[in-house]
């Protein structure tokens, strides 16, 4: 834009009022996209040491888009968090129902356990005791949703969840509004160490028949296996709690 007087080479009033409105939001505009940058980011604590016994892993990035990889192999020694034991182990037949939750912008950008960096817009989760990393299917229980991730932290640690998954993924299985959901969790096996799995990942999303969910076990509780999907689920319901805030 000239602002300049076409007749004399001077900038008019005009041109010079229109010109700093432009050039003010410009600069605001600036500002915003400042601001925005660092959205998916939220630095609240949500992992103390004073209550998990542990610090949080530390924050290597601030970018939306994260690192692929870059982790290692493993299954790890027994832990106790919060006077709790946890044993780390492959179990090929891991068919369990029980309460899921998400995280998201608190852990984006931080090491996960096996030192991959979490991401949460990756189809990834968190499991006290799968191989890391290793591949898990997750069923919505209630609306059939299906999606299998890429396990690669540990976790979760509170209220008789059994799976924390990532925000993309809870979105996939529709419960990342309600922050909590009843699913089934099928361990599926070892994942590639590259973690060149993004389309495969994506591909094995579908919408199962909820009656056909039939988990081996159940957590808390383990019922008589006879027991209908729909009893074992509603015992599932009954026994954890219902605070449905986010991990």
């Amino acid at each position: 834009m000239n602002y300049f007087n076409e007749n004399k080479g001077k900038p008019t009033a005009v041109n010079l009022i229109n010109g700093g409105l432009i050039l003010g939001l410009v600069a605001l505009s600036g500002c915003g996209k400042a601001i925005d940058k660092y959205s998916h980011i939220n630095n609240k604590t949500k992992f103390s040491s004073s209550t998990f016994g542990v610090p949080a892993s530390p924050r290597v990035t601030t970018s939306k888009s994260v690192r692929r990889g870059g982790g290692r192999q493993m299954v790890g020694k027994p832990y106790k968090i919060r006077g709790k034991w946890y044993y780390p182990k492959e179990d090929k037949s891991y068919d369990a129902v029980g309460k899921a939750s998400w995280y998201g912008p608190n852990f984006h950008g931080r090491k996960t356990a096996n030192g991959e960096i979490y991401d949460q817009y990756a189809l990834s989760a968190a499991h006290p005791t799968f191989p890391l990393p290793s591949y898990a299917r997750v069923t919505n229980v209630k609306n059939g949703k299906s999606v299998i991730v890429r396990v690669n932290d540990r976790g979760p640690y509170a209220h008789s969840r059994i799976i924390d998954l990532s925000g993309k993924a809870a979105e996939l299985l529709d419960y990342k509004r309600a922050g909590t959901a009843t699913v089934r969790v099928e361990y599926v096996g070892k994942a590639r160490i590259d973690a060149k799995d993004t389309k495969y990942l994506k591909n094995s999303f579908k919408t199962v028949n909820v009656n056909a969910v039939e988990p081996s076990k159940i957590i808390p509780n383990q019922p008589n296996l006879n027991q209908s999907t729909q009893e074992m689920i509603n015992l599932v319901k009954n026994n954890i709690d219902e605070d449905n805030a986010q991990y």
